[in-house]
């Protein structure tokens, strides 16, 4: 009343709603950084998605990403270690790829002309644009130490 004071009021609400999502300790796999542990990354992923009965759309994204992401940790960070977490609501896949190697932001590196011939383009690039194409949502953080690349995929389509 203070702050309407005379003022007329009208039915309208604002509301403010946050979405917390926490990961929880069987949501995750900490593996060395290296491409022996690609297979037990991809492993511990599916079997999230089949326990959540995700479509193989979603499930064939995901694989591409988590392959994508992960080969460069393993192959250009200089991670000695890296942790996956993948927790699945509803509406959406959410992967958290977590390293502890050199600082490197892949939503601002320059996407690469893909109207150029392979013979033209310069090497690198593609697996990130691709990542970026199918994910909904993508967030960098470098916190602590550690490269921090979440991705959302939308759960819309039909299994």
């Amino acid at each position: 009343e203070e702050f309407v004071g005379d003022a007329e009021q009208f039915d309208d609400i604002t509301m403010l709603s946050v979405c917390f999502h926490s990961f929880q300790d069987d949501e995750s796999i900490v593996t060395p950084a290296d491409s022996g542990s690609t297979e037990r990354v991809w492993d511990f992923i599916s079997r999230r998605a089949r326990k959540a009965e995700l479509g193989t759309k979603i499930t064939n994204r995901a694989q591409i990403i988590v392959d994508e992401i992960y080969s460069n940790i393993h192959l250009y960070s200089g991670a000695t270690r890296a942790q996956v977490f993948c927790h699945i609501t509803p509406a959406e896949m959410t992967l958290l790829f977590k390293d502890n190697g050199k600082p490197y932001n892949p939503l601002i590196s320059q996407e690469p002309d893909v109207t150029l011939t392979t013979e033209d383009r310069e090497f690198g690039g593609l697996g990130i644009l691709m990542v970026k194409k199918m994910a909904s949502d993508l967030k960098y953080a470098y916190e602590d130490g550690c490269n921090l690349l979440t991705v959302t995929i939308r759960i819309d389509t039909p299994k």
